[in-house]
């Protein structure tokens, strides 16, 4: 939906900011290039043809899917459906909420590998 890539539009200008390399199926792409953030389009799964998002997700180029539905018909079903199921059976974090995708990149921004101390647990009850 328009509406969700107009929300998540600053997220993905911070995660390509950040050194990120963003991946994208067509009208995601197009949105994104429009905007001035650099991507490489993917195809979607029912257009077989290459390079498509499963085959980036086998060769393990993909480290995160932000796959939120735009609408209910049967081609973005079956489409977001291979995308979601393949990214969990290839162990690749998953996020299908636009929400939830904006903090996460809010957290990649503020926090760093240093500011996630592993503390005694006796240090979290403490707390």
């Amino acid at each position: 939906r328009l509406e969700d890539k107009v929300d998540f539009l600053s997220a993905a200008k911070q995660l390509y900011d950040m050194g990120f390399s963003l991946f994208a199926t067509q009208g995601t792409s197009e949105f994104l290039t429009h905007h001035g953030i650099k991507n490489t389009h993917l195809y979607k799964v029912s257009k077989k043809k290459k390079p498509n998002i499963l085959n980036h997700l086998a060769a393990k180029k993909i480290d995160l899917v932000i796959d939120i539905p735009k609408n209910y018909t049967r081609e973005e079903i079956t489409d977001g459906y291979t995308i979601r199921r393949t990214a969990i059976d290839m162990n690749v974090q998953l996020i299908t909420n636009v929400q939830v995708a904006k903090l996460i990149v809010e957290a990649l921004q503020n926090y760093k590998i240093d500011d996630l101390a592993i503390k005694r647990w006796d240090e979290y009850l403490d707390a």
